[in-house]
Order: structure tokens, then sequence, then C-alpha cells
């Protein structure tokens, strides 16, 4: 009898156990390799940041202000204060930074993780021959989507600093000018952006562009054995 019992409790135990659903710490990841093309004509693109996170976050609000550290990736390129932002935040999962500068034509791969309720991307870098112009994924779901998919981005505004498109002003080609800073006369909130036009020192037929601004692809990597 009571071996009897024995096994009937722990075969309680384990459909228990089967029943329960797996915590998100514990359910298998999917590995998502994501390409970022720079499609613009003569723009570079600074080291991109790539995210994984659940539906409550949001990378930048068209029509909200910024943080200090998404003004440090939009005004001067600078990715790590971002990144180490998004690394704290409880609703972001993962977080990928590229390898470096990305110049016109040319693309840049990171590999991120999805897990749980983490089932959505953003990406975002700044095109480095303006005042305070990046490109901006914001939330693309990941669930549902083919293996393989394309996606376009075009360019904002981060509305912190004035697009007065002075080289004391811009930090990357041709003025390479970096921690000098025009928040007077700033919108104040992220936009999309109206391109350069000439009214500073960055010739409008050289730098301007028109959207979208990056080409995106993102593809689901097939779970490996043990995964």
């Amino acid at each position: 009898m009571h071996r009897n019992r024995r096994l009937l409790v722990a075969a309680a135990i384990t459909a228990l156990c089967l029943a329960v659903p797996l915590t998100a710490s514990a359910q298998p990841a999917t590995v998502y390799r994501v390409t970022i093309t720079n499609l613009t004509r003569a723009q570079p693109i600074t080291p991109p940041v790539v995210a994984t996170h659940n539906i409550g976050f949001h990378a930048f609000k068209p029509g909200e202000p910024v943080s200090d550290p998404f003004i440090a990736m939009a005004e001067e390129g600078m990715a790590g204060p971002l990144a180490d932002d998004l690394e704290v935040n409880p609703l972001v999962h993962d977080v990928a930074v590229g390898g470096g500068p990305l110049p016109p034509g040319a693309s840049t791969t990171v590999e991120v993780e999805a897990r749980g309720k983490a089932q959505f991307l953003s990406a975002v870098g700044m095109l480095a021959g303006t005042n305070d112009a990046f490109f901006g994924l914001d939330g693309f779901p990941l669930q549902g989507q083919p293996w393989l998919r394309h996606v376009e981005a075009p360019a904002y505004d981060a509305g912190s600093e004035a697009n007065n498109e002075l080289c004391e002003f811009v930090p990357g080609p041709p003025c390479n000018s970096l921690f000098s800073r025009a928040p007077d006369g700033a919108e104040g909130f992220v936009a999309i952006h109206n391109g350069i036009h000439g009214k500073g020192d960055l010739p409008e037929d050289v730098w301007n562009w028109h959207n979208p601004v990056v080409r995106i692809q993102i593809q689901r990597l097939p779970r490996q054995a043990g995964n």
C-alpha cells in the first residue's frame, strides 16, 4: 500500500509539473539574424543598436521627447549609453550593437534572441552627417512572420538639437565635430526628418536623402539541438 501510495504521489507531481507552463527564462530562445543596409547616397550610419523586447516597450515615440542615452546616440552616434540603458530595462530581453559605422550601400549584421513575451524588435542608428537624425524601427512583431522578412525604415528627427546643418554640430563627415550641441531651437519631440537643405555647411545635393534610409532583413534561425 505504501509503495502504491508513493507511486500515485509521484505520478501526481509529474502531471502537475507537466501542466505548469515554462517560465520565460526556461522557454527556448529563438535567434534572429538582423542585417541592416544603408540605402542613402552619402550619409554614413553609426553602429546600430538592435533590441528584442516586450510589447509595452518603445525605443522611441513620434511626438514625444527622447531620453538622454537616446540623445547621445542621435546627436553623437554613441551606441554605448543607449545599449547600457536598454540592458537594464525589465521589458528588454536582448541587445546587440553593430560592429562599426555603416557607409552608404554597406550592410552590418547582428544576432539577437527572443524569448517569452519578448517578441518585438527595434533598431536605431544615427545618420552621422546631420545634427540629430536617426533611422528607426520600433516594435516590429516577430511572431507569425515568415522565417525571412525585409522591412524598410525612414529617418526621424530626435528633436533634441536644432537642424542648423552647421559643421560645428555635426559629428560625421565632412565635419567630424564631436560633443558640441545646439539645443536652442530644437523641436523637443521625435518627428519624421525633413532632410538636409543646404542652409548651413552641408550641400543639399550631396547630403540630402529620401526615405527609406535603411533596409532591415530579419532572419529567424533554426533552433540548435538542446535549445
